[in-house]
């Protein structure tokens, strides 16, 4: 752990966290937050129309700068999102919703890739954590498998027809940004992705083939958007329409070859 006057020598990293009605989840992803092995972090709480998690966020104690900014609605995921952007100030930006969690060393991890790299982008791996209903509490989810789902180099082409980079997994510099990026808000799910395929037209992306996190997932539907068929069917059909010209063009190089 580097030395607590370290900090200031060091980048602030701004991490931005969308939450909504699960204080039992915010509390062990800001836990995650709370044990990180970097220093000089920023974090930015967005509590998406839910019920008030400020005495929670006062109860942990966060040694570090943060800001909670508490909606009176329901703006959404990408609307969040963008708050959040908005308010983060670090030299790197990274996300989490508040189901996932960092292990200790996330955040060093890439970072230090960042400063040691001429790369924008670099996303890390990520544990997909299936969880179950706990037998003794109905409100509460148990672990139950721990699996690598996601592990593979970055390829724009490939980044056109799927999305393999959880948004927790990687961290960016504020200049991917700064030309006015930011989330689709027409788009309920998948925002992650069309912001990485924008974001993706102008960086290359380094990818770390280490486990950094983990991202949970509940089949009863209890995620962030449960299982809205429909919805997750529209965002894709959206997204495969918004960048078809880019699509078109990878399969006339492939024809050529």
């Amino acid at each position: 752990m580097p030395a607590p006057n370290a900090s200031k020598h060091l980048p602030l990293v701004s991490i931005i966290v969308r939450t909504v009605d699960r204080p039992y989840y915010l509390r062990e992803c800001l836990t995650s937050l709370l044990v990180q092995d970097y220093p000089n972090i920023e974090i930015i709480i967005v509590n998406d129309g839910g019920e008030s998690v400020s005495a929670l966020v006062e109860e942990l104690g966060l040694p570090f700068r943060h800001q909670l900014i508490e909606l009176k609605e329901n703006r959404g995921r990408s609307e969040c999102g963008n708050i959040g952007l908005d308010h983060a100030s670090g030299k790197y930006i990274g996300f989490i919703d508040d189901d996932d969690i960092f292990y200790s060393f996330h955040i060093s991890t890439l970072v230090y890739k960042l400063i040691n790299s001429n790369y924008k982008v670099v996303y890390s791996d990520g544990l997909q954590a299936r969880q179950i209903k706990c037998p003794f509490n109905d409100k509460m989810y148990s672990t139950v498998e721990l699996t690598l789902v996601l592990s593979e180099e970055f390829d724009f082409q490939d980044l056109l027809t799927r999305n393999y980079i959880p948004i927790l997994c990687a961290l960016f510099d504020r200049c991917c940004i700064e030309e006015g990026i930011r989330f689709d808000t027409s788009m309920d799910v998948l925002e992650d992705w069309d912001f990485w395929i924008r974001i993706a037209r102008h960086y290359d992306f380094a990818h770390l083939k280490q486990i950094t996190c983990e991202y949970r997932y509940r089949s009863d539907g209890s995620n962030t958007v449960g299982q809205l068929d429909h919805v997750w069917e529209w965002c894709r059909n959206h997204i495969k329409h918004k960048y078809s010209i880019l699509r078109k063009g990878r399969v006339n190089m492939e024809l050529a070859s």
